[in-house]
């Protein structure tokens, strides 16, 4: 059971008879109600799945319909497909200008001109006529063009004075983009279009005569891709006045204090009595009176509507309705706007939040407090985006949106991916199960024309920018990346160290990670290798990144974070850990609770896949009006918490309380628990610093100490007592007794407690003591793997706390030299190559080096906020870690943790599945690749056995392979007749020095092998394994 309402505002534009509604499979029907009142709903409780319901309503007049589930159904979900009204339109135009019946299409069956064409649906589609006969009378362009354009040729010139753009729907329609006249033998825009959210588009102007119109498309609204069903043109008759859409707030996103307004243009050049209705409707704030405005003015040629500025940051709906006074020609518009809340704090570069490139531009990411993008999935980045199959290349494109992102104070996590046609390693004719851009996710063909065409070029734009950072490749563990019929992780390393080395010539101060690689893998998700990362690591692949990336949507997991933690402790390293993509951060409580849990298990930078998805559910930050309430908390959250320096936690009986350093200010995210209704919360203010609730959109609120907390509005309180501060550290260090290795038993008696009466100084230096106790110990050199993890959790705790304290003037930190440390870290890394016999690791050493490189990481970022004091408490850590890696460098031994590994990949059906197929009686091409990960070169010779009736050619090959490095060799596989069609069969490759591990290979014999493998969706359960 499912109780529905249906809002209908009595605005006049639509007499309406009934209301059908779609879901799922059925179609809702509702028995007749009695005509409603304004702005009240009609209701009706829906038992699904019954067959038909309709709202039948006495022909009343409305223009806004919202549809209103108010109870969830037993499959937690109800799909709408279509809500569709029957009735008429009442003043059909809805435009100032009426459109006559007699009133023609000057565009039909004109000639028109397209960029390029994705599979049938071509550009003469625009002009037939066919606005909306299903999905096939339309045009659409070719993934990979990133300026797709149509253009409209009249054959004479033409008197036009209305243009009509119709897209393929909601999520398909194009977002920025221009408008363009022929004019004296040249292109000349008419109007620029940025943040469109309307599937019908039209745009009225004075009479004009041109010969051709131009639609230029810069973005869409998820891709490039053009989808439009036609284009109109029309001259209509007698236009009493033209009214563009409500202006300002691009993208529906408005600075603080940011005025609205619709402009007026009246062609007849004389005074004209307009009849205005204004509303601004605060949609973050039910309970607050709608601002209505009536009134009639008189203009003459052009005039300005302003609409008044909330006093409230949240979401608004902006209506205005216009009409020429004793005509019944109008015009109406609506806008759902967010107003944004100011900054806290101007924290650009040291916010660990940020999201992927979707959706709005990069002045109003700025708005919204976000200072990080990843630009995964804005294809014009990838190599096949620049490069085309005939080796033109097009950089412009790239070249603005960087300079762009630059502008407007954002920086770019730039993904580097996605091969051309003629680079790519899919096999000819495979077929992509997205529709775009499938084959250009495989590996590339040639490494070398990757570094010279694509890494080098894009490295070269971006080096002069405030700060550079990539992701090379995305997912590499997946199905169709690099891995198994491609690909195995020896390719990928050595692809990976390349890039890594190439980028560091051109710019040493750019940070360069690699990408997911399942570092801790789920053996039952079905679809990642279940090897593939404990392979990359043998090899030694964290040396050719700055930071551990991993992609994991949801609740953040505790153990999940903590095991890539200690996994990358194994191999000696102690560095920052980045969640490049996450999601499903639904509702205000959830992003709160989990954006937290992250911080406070230790992930240093987080991107939100913010894209809408009905399946995957990734984000809920926009819809078709624009803003939701998702995204205007998101903003509120990374605006509040700026560089969101985790310190301590308290739970309560119904809340969580996540607490934060934020520059000078202690910060307090406060998130219901569980249950419903209000929940009392009680949090001393600090009586030296000037105490305030931030409520969930952004608006400051005095805190005298107790606040009404909501399950569904999360709230902030900045600056809490000094008192609360203490308590929920001490309560953090209790927490964190329990986490690493549990080591620290060793030092149980000296973590800090605080308890009532005991004084706040005498916390504090508790704490510098404690401190000054760990490090002491962590410097003589003797302390065990364990000690040195355990502490480094509560040094974290404590780094932060005096990064408050030393803004408050509280504490110095020691002055450091940058330059100094960095080049003494390299100095390390020589004398460790030299130590190890280019073989092996300093385990301890090697843990320190990189914790150290982790806080240098963070250097430039505070130096570009101009925060030099925090800086040097940074730079304070790292010149401690940096001493204490010497002081172990000269006692520890060598430890081979790094291994050579052999992988062979052939032909299969299946290309989730590890199992490698052969057809019986033929001959079979296979790749053994060999990695790799000393500094010096390796050589021996493989042996190829495995189940009688396979002949292998050569039987066993001679390998050498160069540091740091991967070798390939061809191999072909005959397999007897006599072999049977499902029968197993095994492949070793054996080294004759035994310096490399034996690896087995599992096959199975089938009847026919298809041209390309098929990404079916078995999973493990099915009996088909991932990975090899």
């Amino acid at each position: 059971m499912a109780e529905v309402k249906l809002y209908a505002f009595n605005l006049g534009d639509f007499i309406m008879d009934s209301v059908i509604l779609y879901a799922g499979k059925n179609k809702y029907k509702f028995e007749k109600i009695e005509e409603m009142k304004n702005s009240q709903p009609l209701q009706k409780n829906i038992d699904i799945p019954a067959q038909v319901y309709v709202f039948k309503i006495n022909k009343i007049n409305i223009s806004y319909l919202k549809l209103d589930i108010k109870k969830k159904i037993e499959s937690k979900k109800l799909l709408i497909g279509e809500i569709e009204v029957i009735g008429k339109q009442h003043n059909a135009d809805n435009a100032a200008g009426k459109q006559n019946s007699g009133d023609v299409n000057l565009a039909l069956n004109k000639k028109i001109t397209v960029s390029s064409t994705y599979s049938e649906y071509s550009g003469s589609s625009l002009v037939d006529g066919g606005k909306f006969d299903g999905k096939n009378s339309r045009w659409i362009s070719e993934s990979g063009d990133y300026a797709p354009f149509f253009e409209l040729d009249f054959g004479k010139k033409t008197a036009i004075n209305k243009i009509c753009i119709f897209f393929y729907g909601l999520g398909y329609h194009g977002q920025n983009f221009d408008i363009l006249i022929w004019d004296n033998d040249g292109w000349k825009i008419i109007k620029s279009i940025k943040g469109n959210k309307e599937i019908n588009f039209e745009y009225t102007i004075r009479t004009i005569e041109t010969e051709k119109i131009k639609y230029i498309q810069h973005s869409g609204y998820n891709d490039n891709m053009a989808r439009i069903y036609e284009c109109e043109a029309y001259n209509i008759k007698n236009i009493d006045f033209i009214a563009e859409a409500i202006g300002g707030a691009n993208d529906n996103i408005a600075d603080y204090g940011e005025i609205l307004y619709c402009d007026i243009d009246i062609p007849a050049a004389e005074k004209t009595s307009i009849e205005m209705l204004m509303t601004v409707a605060p949609l973050s704030y039910p309970d607050k009176k709608h601002f209505t405005s009536n009134d009639i003015f008189t203009v003459g040629s052009n005039f300005r509507i302003n609409f008044p500025a909330p006093k409230l940051s949240g979401i608004y709906r902006y209506c205005l309705e216009l009409k020429k006074t004793g005509s019944d020609m109008k015009k109406r518009f609506d806008r759902t706007v967010f107003m944004v809340a100011p900054a806290l704090k101007d924290n650009v570069y040291t916010s660990p939040f940020g999201v992927h490139w979707k959706t709005v531009n990069a002045s109003s990411y700025k708005k919204l407090g976000v200072s990080w993008v990843r630009s995964h999935d804005t294809r014009q980045y990838y190599w096949y985006g620049i490069e085309g199959d005939n080796g033109s290349s097009d950089w412009s494109t790239v070249q603005k949106e960087l300079n762009n992102t630059e502008s407007a104070g954002l920086s770019q996590l730039v993904v580097l991916e996605g091969a051309p046609g003629r680079f790519t390693t899919a096999s000819p004719g495979e077929k992509s199960e997205y529709g775009y851009g499938y084959e250009s996710y495989y590996p590339v063909s040639d490494i070398s024309s990757w570094l010279k065409n694509y890494l080098i070029p894009i490295t070269q734009l971006s080096k002069n920018f405030r700060y550079r950072s990539y992701e090379i490749w995305n997912e590499v563990w997946s199905y169709y990346r690099w891995r198994g019929l491609y690909g195995t992780p020896a390719e990928y390393m050595n692809f990976l160290n390349v890039s890594y080395i190439e980028i560091k010539k051109i710019d040493p101060d750019a940070c360069v990670v690699t990408t997911d690689v399942k570092a801790i893998h789920d053996l039952n998700d079905g679809i990642s290798y279940r090897h593939f990362a404990n392979d990359l690591f043998d090899l030694g692949y964290l040396r050719y990144s700055d930071a551990a990336v991993y992609h994991a949507y949801g609740e953040p997991k505790f153990n999940y974070i903590e095991n890539i933690k200690k996994k990358m402790w194994g191999y000696a390293r102690d560095m920052q850990i980045w969640n490049t993509e996450t999601g499903r951060l639904i509702k205000p409580d959830k992003i709160a609770e989990w954006l937290s849990l992250a911080r406070m298990y230790g992930v240093d930078k987080i991107y939100v896949y913010n894209e809408e998805d009905e399946v995957y559910n990734f984000c809920d930050f926009f819809d078709e009006n624009g803003a939701t309430a998702d995204l205007a908390f998101f903003s509120t959250y990374i605006k509040s918490l700026g560089e969101a320096l985790y310190i301590g936690y308290l739970s309560e009986d119904d809340n969580n309380q996540y607490l934060f350093v934020n520059k000078d200010k202690a910060v307090v995210v406060c998130v219901v628990k569980t249950g419903e209704g209000d929940h009392s919360l009680s949090i001393k203010p600090d009586i030296k610093r000037s105490s305030e609730l931030i409520e969930t959109f952004g608006n400051k609120i005095p805190f005298n100490g107790y606040a009404m907390l909501k399950p569904d509005r999360p709230f902030f309180v900045m600056n809490p007592s000094e008192e609360y501060v203490c308590k929920c550290i001490s309560a953090e260090f209790q927490r964190r007794m329990q986490l690493g290795f549990k080591q620290s038993i060793a030092f149980t008696e000296d973590i800090p407690v605080f308890k009532a009466p005991m004084k706040i100084d005498d916390f504090k230096e508790t704490i510098l003591s404690f401190e000054k106790k760990l490090i002491d110990r962590r410097i003589t050199g003797k302390s065990a793997d364990d000690f040195l993890y355990d502490s480094a959790l509560f040094l974290d705790i404590i780094k932060n706390y005096k990064m408050l304290l030393a803004r408050r003037g509280e504490y110095t930190p020691r002055k450091n030299n940058l330059a100094f440390i960095k080049n003494s870290i390299q100095k390390i890394k020589t004398d460790i190559k030299s130590k190890t016999g280019q073989r092996g690791s300093l385990l301890n050493t090697e843990r320190l080096l990189s914790r150290a490189e982790k806080y240098i990481l963070q250097i430039p970022l505070y130096l570009l906020d101009k925060d030099e004091l925090a800086a040097q408490v940074i730079l304070e850590y790292a010149a401690i870690d940096l001493e204490t890696s010497k002081v172990y460098m000269n006692t520890e031994k060598s430890v081979e943790i790094y291994k050579p590994k052999i992988f062979f990949r052939t032909m299969k059906q299946n290309l989730r599945s590890e199992i490698f197929n052969f057809v019986p009686g033929t001959d079979q091409e296979g790749i053994v690749s060999i990695g790799n990960p000393f500094f010096e070169k390796i050589e021996g010779r493989i042996t190829i056995t495995g189940t009688s009736g396979i002949d292998y050619s050569p039987k066993s090959f001679d390998y050498n392979v160069d540091p740091l490095s991967r070798s390939l060799y061809k191999i072909m596989v005959k397999t007897a007749p006599t072999l049977k069609i499902g029968e197993n069969i095994k492949i070793i490759f054996s080294d004759d020095s035994k310096k490399i591990e034996s690896k087995t290979y599992n096959c199975i014999i089938i009847d026919k092998m298809p041209k390309a493998p098929i990404p079916n969706k078995n999973n493990v359960e099915d009996g088909v394994l991932p990975g090899n």
